[in-house]
């Protein structure tokens, strides 16, 4: 629920349009409320899981966007061709980690502070690296920064 997990305290913090806790929401029906029945402009996938893509192409209206950024844990993954076919949807993938991808994200950062203050949980040495990375498997982090 909500009031246990980091990540959605974080998202409410950021004061977006909505929040969806979806172990106590069905994200169709928020999302077809919040759109008249329309679906969303755009998702963005991040998880890469053959749950989180149907989903996402459940939520996303006739015409729409998905941005793909999860990569799986899986080698091949089940993808729902029809439903995609019948959204007449565009599909994004995004594999980024050239320098000028960086220099961009960084510049974003820097004009958008004042959310990522909202989400870096944690901010360790270093050396203690594994405590981070720790941390964020056991989800008792929402994004650790190591300092040098």
């Amino acid at each position: 629920g909500k009031k246990g997990n980091l990540r959605l305290k974080a998202a409410e913090e950021l004061e977006l349009d909505a929040v969806i806790d979806s172990s106590a929401q069905d994200p169709i029906g928020v999302v077809a409320d919040a759109t008249g029945g329309v679906g969303a402009d755009v998702v963005v996938e991040a998880a890469g899981t053959n749950e989180a893509i149907s989903l996402s192409l459940q939520l996303l209206r006739r015409d729409g966007s998905m941005v793909a950024l999860g990569l799986s844990s899986e080698e091949r993954i089940a993808f729902p061709w029809n439903e995609a076919m019948k959204k007449v949807c565009r599909i994004v993938f995004s594999w980024s980690s050239t320098s000028s991808s960086w220099d961009k994200a960084l510049e974003i950062m820097q004009r958008s502070s004042g959310y990522i203050d909202k989400i870096i949980t944690h901010e360790l040495p270093l050396t203690a690296w594994e405590d981070g990375f720790r941390l964020l498997d056991e989800r008792r982090a929402v994004k650790c920064v190591l300092i040098p």
